[in-house]
């Protein structure tokens, strides 16, 4: 049973890419971008994952009302004072669609099991996301953005940068990376983060994962999904290389 209700139903943006955003979506880059990047939240908390839980979505104009599986999270950690520690709210998985309506989803605790500390932001209480995993890693190597004048690299739409560009050998500390829409002038998304010891890649850490190696070869048993993880640090290099 659960006692804290204040926080209701919120929704988790998982599925955003160019084909499902705003309606079709904008032809300007720079909106587009400023659309994407405006689901990143204006403030952090940490959650813990407490279970599944039984949703009904409410009827749109276009979209019946459906019955979801949710997954409710108690507040842990929060600097935010409407999204006090201990609150507890539950979250589906949402995506913009192509008429302007959410698309929802159900969540399950297959994806993230009981006991799945997260960290979650959001500009609002309609559109809470989860940003990553472990406390310690999100400490060590804090949320930053790239300096002005930092050099990019494109590909396709997106223009991505990176700090330390290369690891040099026997780097100790953090690499970060970024993208965004070619042509905005929103500021960069975070893309990944990673962590090096003596040059040897510790942990890389997404909002879909958290990657944990030593001695090169990646450590399930300290990993989150490492299912999608690269198998070694070698596989890391070759699919994070910028």
């Amino acid at each position: 049973m659960h006692t804290n209700r204040a926080f209701g139903i919120a929704f988790l943006l998982l599925s955003y890419g160019a084909s499902s955003m705003a309606c079709s979506p904008p032809i300007d880059p720079t909106d587009r971008a400023e659309l994407h990047e405006s689901l990143k939240g204006r403030y952090r908390f940490w959650a813990v994952v407490l279970g599944e839980e039984p949703v009904t979505t409410t009827v749109g104009p276009l979209r019946p009302a459906a019955r979801l599986t949710g997954l409710r999270v108690r507040i842990v950690d929060s600097a935010y004072a409407a999204l006090p520690t201990s609150g507890e709210f539950t979250f589906v998985k949402a995506a913009i669609g192509s008429i302007c309506q959410p698309l929802y989803a159900s969540l399950s605790t297959f994806e993230y099991p009981v006991g799945t500390e997260m960290q979650m932001g959001s500009d609002d209480l309609v559109g809470v996301r989860v940003l990553g995993f472990s406390r310690a890693a999100a400490q060590l190597c804090p949320e930053a953005l790239p300096d002005t004048g930092t050099r990019t690299q494109v590909n396709g739409e997106v223009e991505w940068a990176a700090i330390p560009k290369s690891i040099p050998t026997g780097y100790s500390g953090c690499q970060y990376s970024w993208f965004r829409y070619v042509g905005s002038r929103a500021p960069m998304t975070s893309h990944s983060t990673s962590y090096f010891l003596n040059g040897s890649l510790q942990w890389l850490r997404t909002q879909e994962m958290l990657c944990t190696y030593e001695a090169g070869a990646l450590v399930v048993a300290k990993s989150f999904s490492a299912r999608i993880c690269p198998p070694s640090e070698a596989d890391a290099w070759k699919r994070w290389r910028f």
